[in-house]
């Protein structure tokens, strides 16, 4: 799921970039930043592009880029929706009211190049419209981690519950080493993510669930008795998985499944 997570951060801040891209691109059609090796303004739009091998246009790039943005808003920030649309086109507006002002609009008036003073004022509306698309994109971001982990943290819960659910039933059917490997699956899996919420990390390249429960209480995110019991769960999945001449036995087994569903209750 982190590597997801990464590509999903990458693909945001390719479009935000993409969105800056197609703005510069808009007031310098429209002269709104003069082309002045001077202007310091141009200079760096010269830099930027310098850099790009692909430099998105207003004209050619804008719809594919609104499209693109208009899911991960709605994904993301469901609330800015309505905000991010009505900058491209607002179908609420009285009519007369800065009347072919929006980005649509735009898209469309190829006059918008003659750089008249009157055409001038109308690009510099649409191009204030662009700059605040833009930022709401932006504002993904901060929500975007939040909302990662109530997904991944729903997906988890979900897949777990089903596990308990099949371990509970080959308890029921005898076969205890199976229903304890799951439940110790399960434990590992629900200990690593209590870590990850945390944002702590561990050195070792493979930790084994004590490792996750040592780390756990060394930064005091649950107390003695709490890492007394988790420890205590361990050892009875590892009899599960060490394969010897001992049985694993039904009472053992039924004390991991409701430890188990204790931690998960109340351990995140």
């Amino acid at each position: 799921m982190q590597s997801d997570l990464e590509k999903f951060k990458k693909d945001l801040d390719r479009l935000i970039r993409k969105g800056t891209e197609i703005e510069f691109d808009f007031m310098l059609t429209t002269g709104l930043i003069p082309k002045d090796p001077k202007n310091p303004i141009y200079a760096n739009i010269m830099k930027m592009q310098a850099t790009t091998k692909y430099w998105s246009t207003f004209k050619t790039d804008y719809q594919n880029w609104y499209t693109e943005s208009v899911v991960v808003i709605r994904n993301l920030i469901t609330d800015r929706i309505d905000d991010f649309i009505r900058l491209f086109k607002d179908t609420k507006s009285k009519e007369g009211d800065a009347s072919g002002n929006d980005i649509s609009d735009a898209l469309i008036d190829a006059t918008l190049l003659n750089q008249s003073a009157e055409k001038k004022a109308k690009a510099g509306i649409v191009s204030h419209k662009l700059k605040q698309q833009i930022r709401i994109l932006e504002s993904a971001k901060l929500r975007f981690d939040s909302a990662f982990f109530e997904i991944n943290r729903i997906m988890m819960a979900e897949f777990l519950d089903s596990e308990m659910e099949n371990a509970k039933e080959l308890l029921k059917r005898g076969f205890n080493r199976a229903a304890g490997i799951i439940l110790g699956i399960i434990l590992e899996k629900h200990l690593k993510q209590v870590v990850n919420n945390h944002k702590v990390n561990i050195a070792k390249s493979n930790p084994t669930p004590s490792d996750y429960n040592d780390v756990l209480r060394n930064r005091e995110f649950i107390d003695m008795e709490m890492w007394k019991l988790v420890q205590h769960l361990i050892e009875l999945r590892n009899l599960c998985f060490t394969y010897t001449d001992k049985e694993c036995k039904q009472d053992d087994i039924s004390e991991l499944f409701l430890g188990v569903s204790k931690i998960l209750k109340i351990l995140s």
